[in-house]
């Protein structure tokens, strides 16, 4: 079972921006997760549990699921046949259109890229080479300061919440290779508005993450903006939100994780550009 996972895994270098070697398993599943939090996929829970459903048997190296059973477990269809009803072939050409377009936007420079096969419901994964030659080419170190995220709540006591917002973002990056990062006590004292300049200067960086946190009725956001230290211009803002449907579990400690991987995955794609 195990050889015939990494088979199918590494056949995914029909694409030249794929290299045709096998991704560990969980550099796999956080490429899975980043594809399940990208905008075009929230927005469509059925592509969700359709990709879900082809995931789940990526990583686990089962085989892809047959029509009949995609048709029952993602369209609810239990007396489904595929000789009058092409609603399965349709939505997963649907799905490789999404993959494909994630791939060239927003997982442009992700580590791993995630294919699914122009034939039937198998999903592939292997390097993404944009990233692995842009790593290799890339010799000068890269600083980055995180300072602690504004609470635009206007309530006082959602400040801790903010504050683990900050302290996961920081998490995340320190495990970016080839990133150096300041440390959180440095870091910490450039509470409020502040001259990213002089705090490029003082920390010894060369760029500076800050942010902010709203929560409105379900829904928390979290903007983060990159500048440059050296002239104080910004290169980069997102905004991250976080739905109803990832606080099922009202779990502040799991929100808080899933927005800080987002924005550190952002964050270092745009200083490796």
């Amino acid at each position: 079972m195990e050889k015939k996972r990494v088979t199918r895994l590494s056949e995914a270098a029909r694409e030249s921006a794929t290299i045709p070697i096998f991704p560990p398993v969980e550099m796999v599943r956080e490429e899975i997760g980043a594809i399940l939090s990208a905008a075009s996929f929230r927005r469509s829970r059925r592509m969700s549990r359709f990709f879900s459903l082809l995931a789940d048997r990526l990583t686990s190296g089962g085989t892809p699921p047959s029509e009949k059973e995609i048709a029952s477990c993602v369209f609810d269809k239990f007396d489904f046949d595929a000789r009058v009803d092409p609603i399965v072939r349709v939505e997963a050409r649907r799905l490789r259109r999404m993959l494909d377009a994630y791939s060239k936007t927003e997982g442009e420079l992700d580590s791993v890229v995630i294919s699914m096969s122009p034939r039937g419901y198998a999903l592939n994964a292997g390097y993404n080479s944009k990233t692995r030659e842009s790593s290799s080419d890339s010799s000068a170190p890269r600083s980055l300061a995180v300072l602690p995220f504004v609470n635009l709540t206007h309530d006082p006591s959602r400040r801790g919440f903010c504050d683990g917002v900050t302290e996961e973002v920081f998490a995340a990056l320190t495990r970016v290779d080839d990133l150096k990062v300041a440390s959180r006590t440095s870091a910490s004292q450039f509470r409020g508005p502040r001259d990213v300049r002089m705090v490029g200067q003082e920390l010894g960086v060369g760029a500076v993450l800050e942010g902010s946190v709203r929560i409105e009725n379900d829904t928390v956001r979290v903007t983060a903006h990159l500048s440059n230290a050296a002239d104080g211009f910004n290169v980069w803002s997102e905004t991250f939100d976080a739905g109803p449907e990832q606080q099922a579990s009202d779990d502040a400690f799991a929100v808080q994780e899933t927005l800080a991987k987002r924005i550190a995955k952002s964050a270092d794609r745009k200083l490796s550009a």
